[in-house]
């Protein structure tokens, strides 16, 4: 008889079962829909006899094949699951034995058993179609495979064989792909957002961009391989949780051999020496120019490894390069190859491309890592331009090491102010501190260094300050850090002045222009002079043009920033997103974390901004991970402000827990941010139900950006007071900013103010149609939901239900965000504003003393307002208006 195998019975390598580890529950099938649907459809299709699955172990063919028969199963079909194994290869019909008829002789020829067999299979099968999966075909032993052929033959039964590539195959089973009624099927790797989308299924917290592109960088589309790391990566603490987001700090030392090296190991030892030198010459070198390499190792061994598939060469522009063929084959090899072994390979390639012209960019930094690695240098000169490099790529661990190195075989002043600035904005602000006392105080560039080490890591705003007025030269280094300094501080006309100073002093150096355009540009941006700017911004990039960007570490990106905190300022906000988004791909690609965390940010405001309260928090968490050790700005707590806030928006109750670390983490420094963090207390308030203290938190937020020289920010908290029911505490100041900052941005917002105060539903949707223009998505669906009031208090009911309609379609949009002017259209609209919040704490089961104290008002006064509520209402207790705002509670 046959056996029903269910597609889970036997748990082999290729199924995509989750460790327990990883997940409670079987991984999902991702990313085959396709070959699933061509399986399906040839199942049931009379005239296909089967399909042959091949690719790659690891791709998920078993996996695949079990879908598939599980698929026939439910359509009736009498099916048979079969693994071959090199165990079962030694003995006739191993693999296929459960297809034998009890009836069958062991002293039989094999004529005689496949036969007995195929009358088994036809008398068995009746009139339901007999589906048979064969696991690992390659391994079948050649009786087995000849039971497969016969059947597909004789049209007894559908076959799916899965094969693995480069493996050879029975003749029989080989055969069938000539077959017109048998189907082929190749496998290929998991494509990245696949890989990303199984990441997300199996894990339960999400995973920050960094973490994932270095995950799917070492999986290279393969299943197995990723359920591997990912196991590996939480058994070893390679993976761990941070923040509420899984992140990847690379293998601990010699880690990643021990999970991987039976993998490759078997391929390596059966290498010819010649070829295995070539293999750990690029291991050490990838990707690597195939003229380095010829200078290095034989070319048949080249040839050998290539042959062997774990050498591949590839054009890159002008020159052939080789790789592995596989990223995990280089964590094995650099993990498993004899120390003495790799310093030699790492001093040859350091000496083999000392050799040549070194005109391409990256070769004094590979020149560099390469003698740093081998533990020799021959080749001092390049050491300290590689350091700047290595900065200027955010890669701060690798720029240490280099700058170390330089300043042991050639000391000086340079290479101590380069050092002393990489250990600051690696956090260690005292060794920085040190290094940078020595050189006189009228060396702008030498107090430029000291007063960033003392703002950002020491705290010390006099003594920053008093560093930077030592220096009698105008413009120059300190000039530029004297704008970065004003930006920060809050004094954005001084920045700009001092800014536009730098710009103009004859003979400036370009990363002191570039630098100074940054400031001057983002503090112009602040103040509400886009045009000014955007002018500033090209000044910068011109410069930046003129020179090698590793000469002005961080300039590009500077730069950048100071044009998405235009768009943001201005209400630009898709293309501020735009903007935000390609800057945090570009760095995740690099594999940058500080910028990438900066571009989170960016991203994150944007959403929160528009609207997108799920987005917000989710890039600002994102943000949060990846600033957590990286951060010479301080520029997380004001991140973990913001998440506080978006999540706030979109009622998660974490968000007091984020405004406390935030808090927690705050430093003297950065006075920019305060104003926004206060207005991020504001509507933490708001979430709570205490609108009185949140119009009062925001009134103090607006005062806070005017004291700090932000009239945008300013337009922006002003409005907020509106939003939060002060429209007449706020419309006067608005008007008076509309005239004082460009773009339609704050005009609409003192538009929208004057028609909040005045209830006036046309002037309401107008505002809406501009909040929406400019992608201010979760503005225009309040001003939409005010309008249909507005409507309905006058009796303009048909009016009232067309805004009602597009303010839930605008909200819908908002991904769940809740605010006092998103409140449903009834019953609230009969109360004032007061009154709404008594009752809002009433419904959420708080009692009078505790709303009197909380709002700060007398008990007599909170029965009054819920007095009048109740008559306004129709009801007449406290359990009626629970029932009555159940929604809104």
């Amino acid at each position: 008889m046959f056996r029903l195998v269910r597609p889970d019975d036997d748990q082999d390598s290729d199924s995509h079962q989750c460790d327990a580890g990883v997940c409670g529950s079987p991984w999902p099938l991702v990313g085959r829909d396709a070959e699933m649907a061509v399986l399906r459809l040839a199942i049931g299709d009379s005239d296909q006899l089967g399909v042959v699955v091949t690719g790659d172990a690891g791709l998920g063919k078993t996996r695949l094949a079990r879908e598939a028969l599980a698929s026939a199963a439910a359509e009736g079909c009498d099916v048979v699951w079969a693994a071959a194994t090199r165990a079962a290869a030694s003995i006739p019909f191993g693999a296929l034995s459960m297809l034998l008829p009890d009836t069958a002789r062991h002293d039989a020829g094999l004529v005689q058993v496949l036969r007995a067999t195929a009358d088994h299979v036809a008398e068995r099968a009746g009139k339901r179609r007999v589906v048979i999966a064969v696991d690992d075909a390659h391994l079948l032993d050649d009786a087995s495979a000849a039971l497969v052929h016969l059947l597909v033959a004789q049209e007894l039964a559908f076959v799916i064989v899965t094969v693995r590539t480069g493996e050879p195959a029975p003749d029989a089973i080989s055969g069938l792909v000539k077959d017109e009624r048998v189907r082929r099927i190749s496998l290929a790797a998991l494509d990245p957002s696949t890989v990303d989308s199984l990441i997300g299924e199996v894990l339960d917290r999400p995973v920050d961009g960094i973490s994932r592109r270095d995950i799917r960088h070492l999986t290279d589309g393969n299943p197995l391989l990723l359920r591997e790391i990912l196991s590996a990566g939480l058994a070893s603490g390679a993976l761990r949780e941070r923040d509420g987001m899984w992140h990847w700090r690379g293998w601990p030392a010699g880690q990643g051999t021990v999970f991987f090296t039976d993998l490759v190991a078997g391929r390596l030892d059966a290498l010819p020496a010649a070829a295995r030198a070539a293999v750990e010459v690029v291991a050490c070198g990838e990707p690597l120019s195939v003229h380095l390499l010829e200078e290095l190792v034989e070319p048949a061994g080249i040839e050998d490894a290539e042959r062997a598939g774990l050498l591949t060469v590839e054009q890159c522009g002008a020159r052939s390069v080789a790789r592995l063929g596989h990223p995990l084959h280089g964590e094995v090899i650099r993990a498993t190859l004899p120390a003495r072994r790799a310093r030699t390979v790492w001093a040859g390639l350091a000496e083999a491309l000392a050799g040549t012209p070194m005109r391409r960019r990256d070769d004094a930094l590979l020149a560099a890592v390469w003698q740093l690695r081998s533990g020799v240098v021959t080749h001092a000169d390049v050491l300290l331009p590689a350091a700047r490099q290595a900065l200027a790529r955010f890669a701060l661990d690798l720029a240490e090491r280099l700058a170390r190195l330089a300043a042991q075989v050639q000391p000086g002043w340079e290479v101590d102010r380069l050092l002393a600035t990489i250990l600051g904005a690696r956090g260690r602000h005292q060794e920085a501190a040190a290094l940078a006392s020595g050189p006189p105080e009228d060396r702008g560039a030498w107090a430029a260094t000291r007063a960033t080490i003392l703002y950002w890591g020491l705290d010390q705003t006099d003594q920053a300050q008093k560093v930077l007025d030592g220096v009698a030269t105008v413009g120059g280094a300190a000039d530029a850090m004297r704008c970065w300094l004003h930006l920060f501080e809050g004094q954005c006309a001084d920045a700009l002045d001092t800014g536009l100073r730098a710009l103009d002093a004859p003979g400036a150096e370009t990363g002191d222009v570039v630098r100074a355009a940054a400031g001057a540009s983002a503090a112009a941006a602040l103040l509400g002079r886009f045009d000014r700017a955007a002018v500033i911004r090209a000044r910068g990039l011109a410069a930046l043009a003129r020179s090698d960007a590793a000469d002005v570490p961080w300039g590009a990106e500077q730069l950048d920033y100071a044009t998405c905190l235009t768009l943001l300022a201005a209400g630009r906000l898709r293309e501020a997103w735009s903007a935000a988004d390609r800057g945090y791909r570009r760095a995740v690609e690099e594999h940058a974390n500080l910028p990438a965390g900066c571009w989170l940010a960016f991203r994150g405001v944007a959403e929160k901004t528009q609207g997108r309260v799920g987005a917000a928090t989710a890039s600002l968490r994102e943000a949060v991970v990846l600033l957590a050790d990286d951060d010479p700005f301080l520029v997380r707590p004001a991140c973990l402000s913001k998440l506080a806030s978006a999540a706030a928006l979109a009622g998660d109750h974490a968000a007091a827990d984020w405004l406390a670390q935030a808090d927690a983490e705050r430093r003297g420094a950065n006075k920019l941010f305060t104003a926004w963090m206060a207005l991020d207390r504001a509507w933490i308030m708001a979430a709570r139900g205490q609108l009185s203290d949140a119009l009062a938190q925001a009134g103090a937020a607006a005062d806070l950006a005017r004291d700090t020289g932000q009239p945008t920010f300013e337009a922006v908290a002003r409005y907020d007071i509106a939003r939060l029911g002060g429209e007449r505490l706020a419309v006067t100041r608005l008007a008076e900013l509309a005239g004082d900052v460009e773009g339609a941005l704050v005009p609409a917002l003192a538009t929208a103010a004057v028609a909040l105060r005045d209830a006036d539903g046309p002037a309401l949707e107008r505002a809406a149609t501009t909040f929406d223009d400019l992608g201010l998505l979760l503005l225009a669906a309040e001003a939409t939901a005010a309008a249909a009031r507005a409507y309905q208090q006058g009796g303009r009911r048909t009016l009232a239900v067309a805004a009602h309609h597009r303010a839930a379609v605008l909200a819908g949009a908002c991904e769940g965000a809740r605010t006092p002017l998103l409140r449903p259209a009834a019953p609230g609209d009969l109360l004032t504003r007061r009154e709404y919040e008594v009752v809002m704490l009433a419904a959420a089961g708080q009692r009078s003393r505790e709303i009197a104290n909380r709002l700060r008002l007398s008990i007599r006064t909170v029965d009054n307002y819920l007095g009048r509520a109740y008559a306004k209402l129709g009801i007449t207790s406290r359990d009626d208006l629970a029932t009555v705002f159940r929604r809104d509670a």
